[in-house]
């Protein structure tokens, strides 16, 4: 999971390269770079057991859909609102995802040790 988040951390700022180098959407440009460092800052806090750093997924994802609906009603550049919206939503698949293989991780672990604990194993 780190590395997808690493992955679209690191689109997220090289597509503010691109979204300066073609002048687009000035305010989405570097909402997509703060979407980008926030993404990558957490890496480091959720490598750690507690994976606090996690929590910055769904907002990045939040903010970055938030963006693509208010860039559609502005009309910024498009192609820049449309791969936020893509990103946005890779974000918050990759929340949800995590969020499933932890849960279920935590019930076979629990299921695992009971098991044990009765002889069943």
């Amino acid at each position: 999971m780190l590395g997808v988040a690493a992955l679209l951390g690191s689109a997220l700022v090289v597509l503010w390269m691109f979204a300066v180098g073609y002048h687009a959407t000035s305010w989405l440009s570097w909402t997509v770079l703060g979407c980008g460092v926030i993404a990558l800052a957490g890496l480091g806090p959720a490598a750690m057991t507690e994976m606090p750093g996690v929590g910055t997924w769904p907002l990045v994802g939040v903010v970055l859909l938030s963006g693509w609906l208010f860039a559609l009603a502005v009309g910024a550049t498009r192609w820049l609102a449309w791969l936020s919206f893509g990103l946005g939503f890779a974000f918050v698949i990759l929340s949800v995802a995590f969020i499933a293989a932890s849960s279920n991780l935590e019930l076979l672990h629990h299921r695992l040790h009971r098991d044990h604990l009765h002889g069943r194993a």
